[in-house]
Formats: C-alpha cells, structure tokens, sequence
C-alpha cells in the first residue's frame, strides 16, 4: 500500500513537504493508515446524513447539560420565603 501526503503552506503556493510511506519503515505506513481511519470518525463523513445529524446533537449535548445544570444550581441557591411570621399570626 503506498500513501503520498503533501504539506502546503497558506501563504505561498508550493510543496513544502512530500512524504511517500513505501519508502518509509512498515510499520510507519501502518500507523498512517490508523491516523488516517479516524478523518472519516472525526468529521462524521463515514455515515452519510444521519451521522452528520447525530453528531449536531451530540455536539448540542454539552451546552444542554450546562443549560440545565446552571437553572437546577439557580433554582437551589435561590432564597425561599420565611413564612415563619404568617404560621405564628395564624394560629393566634
């Protein structure tokens, strides 16, 4: 299995870096091959639509769960209302 990867820089247009794994030690292009597998994972491309939205939610979760957890830490810091002075006055 032969991999060619190519670096180029932004602001100018040329090759900076051209790397051909069959030239390499073999257990090199392995690792290629491994870090390589996971673009497709890391962008969501491997499953078409549905994964794409699966990831939109699952990247949602951690704003829904500081969302929520922030109004469950307000609602338990928030004072209550000492009604201690209305239960007295009532039963006089």
């Amino acid at each position: 299995m032969t991999t060619t990867g190519i670096a180029i820089t932004s602001s100018q247009i040329q090759i900076v870096q051209r790397r051909n794994s069959s030239h390499s030690h073999p257990l090199n292009a392995f690792g290629d091959c491994i870090l390589n597998s996971f673009t497709p994972l890391h962008f969501g491309t491997f499953g078409g639509l549905p994964t794409r939205i699966l990831y939109v939610f699952v990247g949602l979760a951690p704003l829904i769960l500081f969302i929520t957890g922030f109004m469950m830490w307000q609602y338990r810091k928030r004072p209550t209302p000492d009604f201690s002075q209305f239960r007295k006055n009532s039963w006089d």
